[in-house]
């Protein structure tokens, strides 16, 4: 044990974050110290690798936590790969949004400085054969856990003829996947290099990461004689993607593809969301020595068989409340993002520019920062957590619950 450890590779960091509201009162949402510990082994066959979190949050209900982020065993033959354990899979070849990377879950009820940081990794394992052109594997997921959101619960009543119904939405309360072997979450992907162009082909099989509804009439011990229970169910869905990247010239073209398919094909149930295509296209392009990059992308979701609430007549509730927490409030959206990076002082300055805009929802979001690396592993970040906040995108549904705010941060790595 104690040579493994001396032949392993430790990294790190220990930071400090401090998140607040631009405004008179000062409104501070997050002050926090974060100490990530991660172990790398890698020899001609084996990689070993695992990170935690230790986080102590001062306005945090819990306050003080830990925080297993991955944790995986891999090994590497002539022909084929095995990885088994607590792992990140991002998938797709786009940048913010991604139609095709659905399997590793996100955590909107927490504030971090940047996306990677939403996540953790899910527990399972994949196995891959590949030769110098191709290469197809094989997942299977073992542990089933749900997007995370800030959605608070409320209630409230209706008359409802000589009656008054009382209506709960109750978020906390969720029926998921039993986490046993029968319950299976899988799929397969192929990787092809054909004619300078990386393509990947794609077929999950899993629980949904985000909720639809259900619904317990009368429940038990209420003190209401007619009231209404609505809570999470997380029911199975069905993805076919596609994705590309290709280099021509100086540009990186690439595009990434989705039709997702539910339990609800012909959209007339409306507790559970309706089947969709998602696609993204773009470029981008470094300039002046890869000290400046730029990309721009352009997005299009569809919902089909989308119908207005109204027309679901006494069910217009539930479908209305579907339709937020789904983020189908209409039949189509535009998408444009657009991200600049740049690097001055010798690369010690850097700046991060990123923006999504909604174009059919004038909604957008921007995580934006600005860096200064001091050396030996110490830098400053600052940076502005902006949203139109509609709530018509995972973005922004967060920011519509902590609005407009700056961070800045203090960062040892080691």
């Amino acid at each position: 044990m104690i040579l493994f450890l001396l032949l392993s590779q430790i990294n790190g960091f220990l930071r400090y974050e401090f998140f607040f509201k631009p405004e008179m009162n000062f409104d501070i949402k997050k002050q926090a110290i974060t100490f990530q510990t991660s172990l790398n082994y890698e020899d001609e066959n084996f990689l070993i690798y695992g990170s935690f979190n230790t986080i102590f949050d001062a306005l945090d209900t819990q306050k003080f936590y830990l925080r297993p982020i991955e944790g995986y065993f891999t090994y590497t033959g002539d022909f084929f790969e095995f990885t088994f354990g607590k792992k990140i899979y991002s998938f797709g070849k786009a940048d913010w949004l991604n139609p095709t990377d659905i399997i590793t879950p996100w955590d909107y009820s927490k504030l971090y400085s940047t996306l990677e940081e939403f996540r953790e990794g899910v527990e399972g394992l994949n196995f891959s054969f590949f030769n110098y052109s191709s290469k197809i594997t094989f997942y299977y997921f073992s542990y089933f856990r749900p997007n995370n959101y800030p959605i608070p619960a409320f209630s409230f009543f209706i008359p409802m003829g000589p009656d008054t119904t009382h209506f709960i939405f109750n978020p906390e309360l969720k029926e998921k996947r039993e986490n046993t072997l029968k319950e299976f979450e899988g799929g397969f992907d192929l990787n092809l290099l054909f004619l300078g162009f990386d393509m990947r082909f794609s077929f999950f099989k899993i629980y949904d990461r985000d909720p639809d509804l259900w619904r317990i009439l009368k429940p038990e011990n209420s003190p209401f004689p007619d009231s209404i229970i609505i809570y999470f169910k997380y029911n199975p869905i069905y993805l076919y993607g596609f994705d590309f990247s290709k280099i021509i010239k100086n540009y990186e073209f690439h595009g990434e593809f989705a039709y997702v398919e539910t339990k609800d094909k012909e959209g007339n149930c409306p507790f559970v969301k309706n089947p969709y295509f998602y696609g993204i296209m773009g470029f981008s392009r470094n300039f002046m020595d890869e000290k400046l990059f730029v990309e721009i992308q352009g997005g299009y979701k569809y919902i089909f068989n989308y119908r207005e609430s109204s027309e679901f007549g006494q069910d217009s509730l539930y479908e209305n409340l579907l339709e937020g927490i789904s983020f189908q409030n209409r039949k189509d959206f535009y998408y444009l993002t657009f991200e600049i990076k740049l690097k001055l002082l010798n690369e010690k300055l850097n700046i991060s520019l990123p923006f999504i805009y909604d174009i059919s929802n004038k909604d957008y979001f921007s995580l934006s920062r600005i860096s200064y690396d001091f050396g030996k592993g110490i830098d400053f970040s600052i940076g502005f957590l902006t949203s139109g906040g509609k709530g018509y995108s995972p973005f922004s549904e967060m920011a519509k619950h902590v609005g407009n705010l700056i961070f800045m941060e203090m960062k040892y790595s080691f």
